[in-house]
């Protein structure tokens, strides 16, 4: 499952999620965006399959982001990643377990 899968995983979640508890929302708006969002999933999914330019736009791949427990600012800016917060902290922390 790459990325891309897990939001759609979590959308539709969500979406099922709010027909289910909210009454505002009509059944049959959920069930049309529930079925909107396996149509997208669908139709990227065979592009990327056909498409080597839309594969690596939804699709990426593993980078190395520590190493000898030093972090890779490069790859970290290229992958858009920043260096402080939530991220540094659960490194840093794995890093100390190892």
């Amino acid at each position: 499952m790459n990325a891309f899968d897990f939001v759609v995983t979590v959308a539709l979640g969500s979406t099922l999620a709010t027909v289910m508890l909210s009454k505002e929302v009509a059944l049959i708006d959920g069930v049309l965006a529930f079925f909107l969002l396996i149509f997208l999933q669908f139709s990227i999914t065979w592009l990327s399959v056909r498409n080597k330019m839309i594969s690596n736009l939804v699709e990426s791949s593993p980078q190395l982001l520590v190493y000898r427990g030093q972090l890779l600012k490069t790859v970290m800016k290229n992958e858009r990643m920043a260096e402080g917060g939530q991220f540094s902290w659960d490194l840093q922390l794995s890093v100390v377990l190892l």
